[in-house]
Parts: C-alpha cells; sequence; structure tokens
C-alpha cells in the first residue's frame, strides 16, 4: 500500500481509511444496488443520451458510431417498451 504506509501504530487506520471511505462511496454510487431496478423515467433518460450521441455521431459522418448508437436506442427501446407492458397492460395495448 504505497499511500497507506505505517509509521506508527495508529496512523494506518487514519491515513487509509479516507481513501476506503471514498472507495465505497464511489462504488455505492457508481451503480444501483442489486435488485434495484431503473425506473421508466430514468430509461428515457438512458435512451435519450444514447439519442444525443447518436447525433454527434450523425454530424461527425461516424457510420459505425451511428450504427452502434442505433442498436444501443433499440436495445434500450425494446426494454422501455417491456416495462411500459408489464406496469400497465392494458394502457400498453390501448397505446
Amino acid at each position: 500500500m504505497s499511500g497507506c504506509t505505517q509509521t506508527r501504530r495508529y496512523r494506518l487506520p487514519l491515513r487509509c481509511g479516507g481513501l476506503l471511505l471514498a472507495f465505497f462511496l464511489l462504488l455505492m454510487t457508481a451503480s444501483p444496488l442489486r435488485g434495484q431496478e431503473i425506473t421508466l423515467a430514468g430509461q428515457l433518460r438512458s435512451l435519450a443520451h444514447v439519442a444525443s450521441e447518436g447525433v454527434d455521431a450523425a454530424k461527425a459522418n461516424d457510420t459505425a458510431a451511428m450504427q452502434h448508437e442505433y442498436e444501443e436506442a433499440h436495445d434500450l427501446w425494446e426494454s422501455f417498451e417491456v416495462g411500459v407492458r408489464e406496469q400497465n397492460p392494458n394502457a400498453y395495448v390501448a397505446l
């Protein structure tokens, strides 16, 4: 542990504690907890982000990136559609 040298017996936990705390906080905020589902609104935000990246790829005339963004958007849309159908089957059919 290069940043966690032990010069005195009780300094090790204090010096490394901050690093460990920062690491665990990063892990907690970086990804959703297991079993926690992404909301439909969150899925739409993800879809909007992918669409924006697709527009940027189109402006740059990057066909490989455009194809990638299309495939990602398609997968996200399918997931969104399944979520809507599961939450309200009657409204899904009516739409």
